[in-house]
């Protein structure tokens, strides 16, 4: 028989079970926490259940109950509940600081800030950040870690951004952050006429 599941759950990520027994001959009753579901689909094989977070794993079954017809009588038949594990993955959160304007040509780092993974992590997890960086022409990797090193170019936008990748048993979770800046052309002075004098 099907053994119930979710898919990878992130936090935040609303969740739906797979892999559980469909029939057109089945009624389906799911509990969550305990208490009798009723959102959406709560009377189909895919409900769709609230967000979940590393606060709040719940605890998810179905029963499933089938009619037979027996001498012109109805028997209604219920399953054992079947438990549907939710593993959940933690989503980083952190801040990208930039200033909205650089000058050309200048050697600047890049930093994020914040939480990362919360203290209650759902489960053992681990966290990378990915940068990008965007002169016009799409986006192409510019470096990994809390810290990027950036020499800004020529004056005109670039868009930066920062992946925070957490990769845990229940899959892979990514929170991405951009920041558009404006590089500032650098002050251009003329030369001093050959028979200036001082």
């Amino acid at each position: 028989s099907p053994a119930g599941e979710f898919e990878a759950a992130c936090e935040g990520q609303a969740i739906e079970p797979t892999n559980d027994p469909e029939g057109a001959n089945f009624s389906y009753s799911w509990t969550y926490n305990g208490l009798p579901f009723n959102g959406e689909g709560a009377s189909t094989s895919t409900p769709t259940f609230p967000e979940v977070n590393c606060l709040n794993t719940p605890e998810i079954e179905l029963a499933l109950t089938t009619a037979y017809n027996v001498a012109g009588e109805t028997l209604m038949c219920t399953s054992a509940p079947l438990t549907f594990p939710v593993t959940v993955t933690p989503v980083a959160e952190f801040t990208l600081s930039i200033p909205d304007v650089l000058c050309a040509d200048a050697d600047v780092e890049l930093e994020v800030s914040g939480p990362g993974l919360t203290p209650y992590a759902c489960e053992d997890a681990t966290l990378a950040y990915a940068w990008a960086v965007d002169r016009g022409n799409g986006f192409e990797p510019a470096g990994e870690g809390t810290s990027l090193d950036l020499n800004t170019g020529d004056a005109g936008p670039i868009v930066v951004s920062v992946e925070a990748i957490t990769t845990g048993s229940a899959g892979t979770c990514v929170n991405t952050q951009t920041a558009e800046l404006s590089i500032a052309s650098n002050p251009v002075l003329s030369p001093f006429a050959e028979d200036l004098m001082f």
